[in-house]
């Protein structure tokens, strides 16, 4: 296969840029960084352990309830919600 010059220049070059990319992987290859992260227990408190079935659900707590059933309003649903989603970290 015959190539002309600049098919040859343009095959040097593709080969040079590939030869150094190799170099240059093989020279950073030792300086990979480990995390030096220790996970560590981490212990909650639940503000509140009340199952959300267990709620009143009625007619009267439709107007300031987010949720509702098929009776009504879910009474105190939404500070239910509230207090599972924040707990504390005790250490």
């Amino acid at each position: 296969m015959k190539l002309n010059s600049t098919n040859r220049e343009t095959l040097k070059a593709i080969a040079i840029v590939i030869l150094l990319l190799l170099v240059i992987g093989l020279f950073f290859e030792n300086r990979k960084q480990k995390s030096m992260y220790q996970p560590g227990p981490v212990d909650i408190e639940a503000v509140s352990d009340q199952p959300f079935g267990s709620l009143k659900s009625s007619e009267e707590c439709l107007k300031d309830s987010v949720y509702s059933t098929s009776t009504g309003g879910v009474c105190g649903g939404q500070k239910l919600v509230q207090d599972h989603a924040n707990y504390k970290i005790i250490g």
